[in-house]
């Protein structure tokens, strides 16, 4: 039953990879995006620096602007694959 589940999975996944690879591409990358900016405010060595509370206070800042920006990128890459997704329920709704 698992094998079945999981071949029909996989032969989903590769004739619809026109909308998955985006959907995974932007969430990928804004993974990657919110990391970075998170180490970046999180380093304990701005401290040390001259100016580093400043900066760090401002990247924590930018930390807040980016995690609203990767959930409105997430939100419209998530539209954009539940499309079709919502065509073909209309479409089998539509039959009974």
């Amino acid at each position: 039953m698992f094998n079945l589940l999981r071949s029909m999975a996989i032969t989903n996944l590769r004739k619809n990879r026109a909308l998955y690879v985006p959907f995974a591409l932007a969430t990928i990358m804004v993974t990657v995006v919110l990391y970075v900016t998170n180490a970046l405010a999180a380093t304990p060595e701005f401290a040390h620096l001259e100016g580093g509370s400043a900066m760090a206070k401002t990247l924590g800042f930018g930390f807040v602007i980016v995690q609203i920006v990767s959930l409105v990128v997430i939100l419209y890459a998530n539209a954009f694959v539940m499309k079709p997704c919502q065509r073909i329920r209309f479409i089998r709704d539509s039959r009974s």
